[in-house]
C-alpha cells in the first residue's frame, strides 16, 4: 500500500492513497520499518557479475546454492537469516561488527 498514512488512535492507522482514496487498517501492533533505497557499494567488477540488491533479494523466484551478502545492517542480517533457513548456504561480509550503523543507538 503506497500513500500518507497518520494514527487515528493506538490501533487504527488512516492512508490516504496516491488515487485519494482513504483506507483505515486496523491492527493490535504496528510494525514501523520505513526502509530506505539499497545501496550499491563501489567495488571493482561488481557491475559485470549478476549481484541483487536487498530488494532484488526479497522478490526472487528461485534459491541460489550460495550467497554472499555484504553488509551488516539489519536488512542484511534478516536477508542472510532468511535465506539460510531456506536452505541456501549463505556468507556474510561485514567491514565492521554486525549491526554497525556508524551512530549511537541511544
Amino acid at each position: 500500500m503506497k500513500g500518507f498514512a497518520s494514527f487515528k488512535n493506538s490501533q487504527t492507522l488512516l492512508v490516504i492513497g496516491d488515487d485519494g482514496k482513504e483506507q483505515t487498517i486496523n491492527a493490535d501492533r504496528f510494525l514501523i520499518a520505513t526502509g530506505s533505497t539499497p545501496s550499491i557499494p563501489n567495488i571493482k567488477g561488481l557491475a559485470a557479475t549478476p549481484f541483487w540488491s536487498s530488494t532484488d533479494a526479497l522478490f526472487a523466484e528461485q534459491l541460489p546454492e550460495h550467497l554472499a551478502v555484504i553488509g551488516s545492517s539489519v536488512i542484511a542480517i534478516e536477508i542472510a537469516q532468511a535465506y539460510q533457513r531456506l536452505g541456501t548456504q549463505v556468507t556474510l561480509l561485514a567491514r565492521h561488527s554486525l549491526l554497525f550503523s556508524g551512530r549511537s543507538l541511544y
